[in-house]
């Protein structure tokens, strides 16, 4: 009977997808099909994980109210509704009319955007019987437009406040909206979702356990080492990311590992708490920009939205974390075409290294990264980096972004520190010989330095000016006429005062899209 109640399974689930439209008809097909398939195991799988805590666990995909705005709904009600049933969706005009709590109210329970789905609903039977390693794809309905995501993640700590005041109000917690405490890495709710199960005393809701793995999964090295991460995550390789085995790995859902997760996601939040940020925030508003008589960047005002930059440069380990979850292969791997340095060379002159990528940034036969794990990830790409941004959901720095966070609130001059770079090897980490042809006994580093190991700049930025040269998005004008040029900015070990000497806040530098050296790096931006 078995392979006729797949086919019927498949078929009805077919039919609903197919027959209803809505987003609340397509949940309801899931539910119910759902139930009917693992009901029936539930008690007995629950004894025998060990889940003596609770009697019932649940899922919560269904729409989360939280907020309401006279303002929006008389907008709303003067839309008509579309085929699907779905109000037709404001005008640009009146979505740049929104405050905030009217856009989180639109984004949140009012996505522009209609997704239908191909594949089969393939959760294993006993679904909501585990800790997940990954939250429940959305299916077809409605999703965030690109305008709605880009308001939701680039005001991110009016979306963590009102997030955190919905934990609060509300009894269960959407699937959308723990997706958007994972897309913004909100750390800051931990305490609020720990609560939330607590004082579920009938019933659990698993996914919050899935959520705080996965907010510890980014950058929390103590997790990472765990046991229970290796039985969640144990296989990182993409032919396995996006393979059925995938959805259905999972823990039980017992007592010990509710504790575990929990205590990890305690010492997590009281780590992130105690130390500084790891993203500054850059007000919205004009700047001035460039310098005088500057052929790349001559002095001129520019208008930029609030965001955030990343305090330091991303790191090994960062780029690691990436390439074991996703399979990454960067270019220089593919082509074994990556430029490295080594004394005594002429001013400008590089070696091709067919050795050389990311894990040996120098060449094999100058060692790999083992004991350099917090040093700038460096030859990859523009290319490679942007790969790295899309996966982080994070994205590289506008030229202009980074040089009004480069100058750390001073408006002239090309130096943050002051008018002459006399004091420049204080604040980074650049080659202090008058050549290249031989390394000076005064030299801190040969070629990285750990992130962090200099001077800061006034907003609390390290690194800025040397270490390594890092991707910006954007061309200014004087460059339009190149092609497949990608912008990088800050100078880097490498640059002395007498060559390079791009350690400063308005230089430019250019790179092919494609190529790869030892000393280009980046940071991020959200």
């Amino acid at each position: 009977l078995l392979p006729f109640f797949l086919l019927l399974f498949t078929a009805a689930h077919s039919l609903c997808a197919q027959t209803f439209k809505l987003k609340r008809w397509g949940l309801l097909c899931n539910l119910l099909l759902v139930t009917s398939f693992s009901y029936s195991q539930q008690t007995d799988q629950l004894i025998n994980s060990g889940a003596d805590l609770t009697k019932y666990l649940h899922g919560t995909s269904f729409p989360h109210r939280c907020f309401y705005s006279k303002k929006f709904d008389e907008i709303l009600r003067s839309r008509t509704k579309n085929k699907w049933g779905h109000y037709d969706n404001i005008s640009n005009e009146e979505f740049n009319k929104l405050n905030f709590l009217e856009h989180f109210i639109h984004s949140m329970d009012y996505p522009e955007w209609y997704y239908q789905s191909c594949s089969m609903f393939g959760y294993e039977m006993n679904t909501l019987e585990k800790i997940h390693s990954f939250l429940p794809m959305q299916g077809e309905g409605f999703r965030m437009s690109e305008r709605q995501s880009e308001i939701i993640e680039s005001n991110r700590d009016s979306t963590i406040a009102l997030l955190n005041k919905c934990i609060i109000k509300r009894e269960f917690i959407s699937q959308d909206y723990k997706r958007v405490i994972v897309n913004l890495q909100g750390y800051e709710l931990i305490p609020e979702l720990i609560n939330k199960l607590n004082i579920e005393n009938k019933v659990k809701d698993p996914y919050i356990l899935t959520v705080l793995c996965l907010l510890m999964r980014m950058d929390y090295p103590l997790f990472r080492e765990a046991k229970i991460y290796n039985e969640l995550y144990g296989d990182s390789s993409a032919n396995f990311v996006f393979s059925r085995a995938r959805h259905e790995l999972a823990i039980s859902f017992t007592q010990n590992n509710y504790d575990t997760i929990v205590a990890y996601a305690t010492n997590y939040y009281n780590l992130k708490k105690s130390k500084p940020g790891d993203f500054v925030k850059i007000q919205g508003g004009k700047y001035y920009v460039g310098d005088t008589n500057h052929l790349l960047n001559p002095y001129r005002k520019t208008s930029l939205k609030s965001y955030e930059i990343s305090r330091y440069e991303i790191t090994n380990r960062q780029f690691e974390l990436f390439v074991k979850s996703t399979g990454y292969v960067t270019l220089a791997e593919q082509g074994k075409d990556a430029f490295v340095f080594e004394p005594g060379l002429d001013e400008f002159e590089w070696i091709h290294d067919s050795t050389a990528y990311w894990r040996f940034p120098n060449g094999q036969t100058r060692g790999g990264i083992i004991d350099k794990m917090d040093h700038p990830v460096t030859c990859i790409s523009f290319i490679d980096a942007e790969a790295y941004c899309k996966w982080a959901k994070v994205r590289l720095p506008t030229f202009d972004e980074w040089e009004v966070a480069a100058r750390g609130n001073s408006t002239l001059g090309r130096y943050f520190f002051g008018d002459t770079n006399d004091s420049i090897s204080v604040y980074a980490n650049v080659w202090k010989g008058t050549s290249h042809l031989m390394v000076s006994k005064t030299e801190d580093y040969l070629t990285t330095s750990p992130v962090g190991s200099y001077k800061e700049n006034p907003l609390g930025l390290y690194d800025i000016y040397g270490n390594v040269f890092e991707f910006c998005s954007g061309i200014p004008d004087a460059m339009k006429d190149y092609q497949n040029i990608a912008v990088t900015r800050g100078g880097s070990w490498w640059c002395s005062k007498t060559a390079c000497s791009f350690f400063n806040s308005v230089d430019i530098g250019r790179v092919k899209k494609e190529a790869s050296f030892s000393n280009n790096g980046f940071r991020v931006v959200r």
